[in-house]
């Protein structure tokens, strides 16, 4: 959730004022209709004293044995204290306010600076799920007072700018740097602020900041940053001279930025053959030409670059589906625009009646069959096609990301399906579906369709078994009564084997939660070997979180539940991190998001 830029403005604004409002006061001269000078604070005869925790006041533009000699000779004068204001923290300068999905002012109060310093810079790039992505933004874009006041500490800005552009977060960049105070802003935050202005669009504004900082830095990037600038104005000379001094530093530039400025300026010839995991620049560059995106260019691994891949009419069709995505599964790309992609790919006549044989493990086989889907009218043979696509996408990739994409992007296809008893059968699978991606009111009709019917039809009562734990991890609202039976039921159905890990990881993540999971539960998990082997995070972030989350303190909580799930995510994670993560979260008043990873984290690992 975004505040207006008018409204970050003036909150801005209002802090500027307060901070400069001192100096100005006391620098200008009283108006003319003033009758004489208005004292500011009491005389010193007043009998009255201002009372509060600083006793000396400070003067302004005196100095201390003057004033004592003027207050000799003067006593009529009166004495004007100015106690000096704290200035504003750039640090503290953020997007969310606690209104707006910000964790709050205070949410470092208690915070050691040096280990927030140390650990921003290894939140993960990519965090491949919605709630962690979701999490880390918020962390990052929060208006908040930063932890401790010397002035030899590191600047948190430019961490959290590295981080947002890391995440490929470039429209949020672009917001943050505006309401930045320019004496805060360092070559590494004008870079990010520039590179993804250029990815969101906003070429001018992106332009505009390099001719403007460009006297004050140095350096072959910034060379390549004006020569493009130079090549949208139609600068022909300034261009030349530019290309001209970074030929001589070819070591730092790659032969594919003189083939980029050539196609952009559409020289007869100019192509461009090779462009491997393209940079930011080069991405947008690319984009500014009416060449075709070189195939290497889908080694791309910056989150930015992947959405601008994904949008690019000029690459080809199956580069565009594999960064978009890619790009959605990190979070740069909505499921919206990547159905528009699926639903621009070109496709036999013979292709769309053979759908029943779409290969699944490549994008155009997923888009093939989500169009199938999308344009289907039977309900019935529409949940067929939904049912196999999140069946083998699920089995092709263990983490699931591959499978939550595919539910995300079919899910207007999903809610067009109405629950009915006759489509029982799909409650289970409609109902996993709807709770990744967020719809958990609709997945609770589902539950309702095989609930009634599970008393009669053994098939619906092993359906609601398969569906009850599940909706039951994501019922923060208590709506869905606990039922021991109804956890042990789905034990016995997932093949009652202790040694298998995925039981208690139910058990875990409900309990987790608050869920009254019974000794007897756990009990029966007894008799499975003594041990497991799985990847938890160091014994220092595991403590480290316990203690924040028992000490309230929120940003720290959040930031090492980032660091603990890593950048597989909750699909990659083990039970034991799964469990410590989601109490902490709950313990802070984040509730709802620990619900949403015990979601992810269950139904992307496939329970």
């Amino acid at each position: 959730m975004n505040v207006s830029r008018n409204r970050r403005a003036a909150g801005f604004s209002i802090l500027a004022a307060i901070t400069f409002g001192v100096a100005f006061a006391v620098s200008l001269p009283p108006p003319a209709w003033a009758e004489g000078p208005i004292p500011l604070a009491p005389t010193p005869d007043s009998g009255t004293r201002a009372s509060g925790p600083e006793e000396k006041a400070e003067t302004v533009g005196l100095e201390d044995d003057a004033m004592e000699g003027e207050a000799e000779t003067s006593g009529d004068s009166p004495m004007v204290d100015v106690v000096p204001l704290e200035q504003v923290d750039p640090n503290s300068v953020g997007l969310l306010d606690s209104e707006a999905g910000g964790f709050g002012i205070a949410m470092w109060q208690g915070t050691d600076r040096a280990l927030l310093e140390r650990l921003l810079p290894k939140l993960p790039a990519t965090p491949r799920s919605p709630v962690m992505r979701s999490l880390q933004r918020r962390l990052l874009l929060s208006t908040a007072t930063a932890p401790g006041d010397s002035p030899l500490q590191v600047n948190l800005l430019p961490l959290r700018f590295e981080r947002l552009a890391a995440m490929g977060e470039s429209q949020a960049i672009v917001e943050l740097a505006r309401i930045v105070p320019a004496h805060a802003m360092d070559e590494s935050m004008a870079i990010a602020y520039i590179e993804n202005a250029f990815l969101a669009g906003e070429t001018e504004t992106g332009c505009q900041e390099v001719r403007g900082r460009i006297r004050d830095y140095q350096g072959a990037h910034w060379q390549r940053m004006l020569v493009f600038c130079e090549v949208l104005a139609k600068e022909a000379q300034a261009v030349q001279l530019g290309l001209a001094l970074l030929h001589e530093m070819p070591e730092q530039t790659s032969p594919a930025f003189f083939h980029l400025v050539d196609a952009i300026l559409d020289k007869d010839g100019a192509e461009v053959f090779n462009l491997p995991d393209p940079s930011p620049l080069e991405a947008v560059m690319i984009g500014k030409t009416n060449r075709q995106v070189p195939p290497d260019a889908g080694t791309a691994t910056h989150p930015a670059v992947l959405r601008a891949l994904a949008m690019n009419p000029n690459a080809p069709v199956l580069l565009r589906l594999d960064a978009g995505e890619r790009a959605e599964t990190i979070g740069t790309l909505s499921a919206d625009e990547l159905g528009e992609l699926y639903r621009g790919v070109p496709f036999r006549s013979e292709e769309v009646r053979d759908v029943d044989n779409a290969a699944l493990g490549e994008a155009k086989g997923r888009a093939l069959l989500y169009r199938a889907a999308r344009e289907q009218t039977d309900p019935s043979v529409r949940a067929e096609l939904l049912q196999r696509l999140w069946r083998e996408t699920r089995a092709m990739d263990p983490a699931g990301t591959l499978y939550a994409t595919a539910v995300r992007v079919n899910l207007p296809t999903l809610l067009a399906i109405a629950p009915k008893p006759e489509l029982a059968w799909f409650a289970a699978e409609a109902g996993k579906a709807l709770l990744l991606a967020e719809q958990t009111p609709e997945a609770f009709a589902w539950l309702a369709i095989v609930q009634q019917a599970a008393y009669e039809n053994a098939n619906a009562e092993a359906t609601r078994n398969a569906l009850w734990p599940f909706v039951k991890l994501a019922d923060g609202g208590g709506n869905l009564a606990w039922e021991a039976e109804r956890l042990t039921a789905w034990w016995k159905a997932h093949g009652g084997a202790p040694e298998k890990e995925d039981p208690a990881l139910l058990f875990a993540l409900l309990a987790a939660l608050g869920e009254p999971v019974g000794e007897s539960e756990w009990t029966e998990l007894l008799n499975g070997a003594p041990f497991r082997q799985t990847v938890v995070p160091a014994l220092a972030i595991r403590h480290g979180l316990a203690a924040a989350a028992a000490a309230g303190r929120v940003g720290e909580t959040v930031l090492l539940a980032l660091l603990s799930l890593g950048a597989g995510g909750p699909g990659e994670a083990s039970p034991v991190t799964l469990e410590a993560v989601i109490a902490a979260l709950k313990q802070i008043g984040l509730e709802e998001e620990a619900r949403g990873l015990a979601v992810e984290a269950s139904l992307m690992k496939g329970l």
